[in-house]
């Protein structure tokens, strides 16, 4: 049996827990980047890079191995265990889950989004999760903002 729990935390960050016991491994498809951003010639700065995650239940592995949290607004991946689906998907600590499947998360509840990938396991063994790196969000904020940020390279909308 696997835990997904809520846990509160002194703030208004929470956090679910998928961790649980290893017995065995699976295969996984490796992350896959993608430059949402255009590097800018004049600041010499790197473009952002989302990470697509396929993240897939294993047969020899109960639950996905990661705890996710809400924090500052952010579903934030907080503990990853190697050797899990999630580490294996690519996915690793101070990641912000940006999109589950095609649907932007960026502004659902912590619960909203804990449903919708129990939801797309549920319907089939594989969940995609498109990620940046917590240490992106700032910048990303303001291109977005800017309307500098550019999804449709990964087949994905706003």
């Amino acid at each position: 049996m696997s835990r997904f729990e809520l846990q509160t935390r002194p703030s208004e960050d929470s956090a679910v827990s998928l961790l649980s016991k290893n017995s065995g491994s699976g295969k996984s498809r490796r992350p896959e980047l993608f430059s949402i951003t255009q590097s800018d010639d004049s600041t010499k700065e790197e473009p952002i890079r989302a990470k697509l995650c396929h993240l897939r239940k294993s047969k020899n592995y109960d639950g996905f191995g990661l705890v996710l949290k809400y924090q500052q607004q952010l579903h934030v991946i907080g503990e990853v265990e190697e050797a899990s689906p999630s580490y294996r998907a690519g996915l690793r600590e101070n990641d912000v889950i940006i999109f589950v499947g095609k649907s932007n998360v960026e502004k659902l509840s912590h619960d909203d989004v804990k449903v919708m990938i129990r939801a797309l396991t549920l319907a089939s063994n594989q969940v995609e999760l498109t990620v940046l790196s917590k240490l992106d969000i700032p910048k990303y904020k303001t291109l977005q903002e800017k309307g500098l940020v550019d999804w449709s390279v990964m087949g994905l909308e706003k």
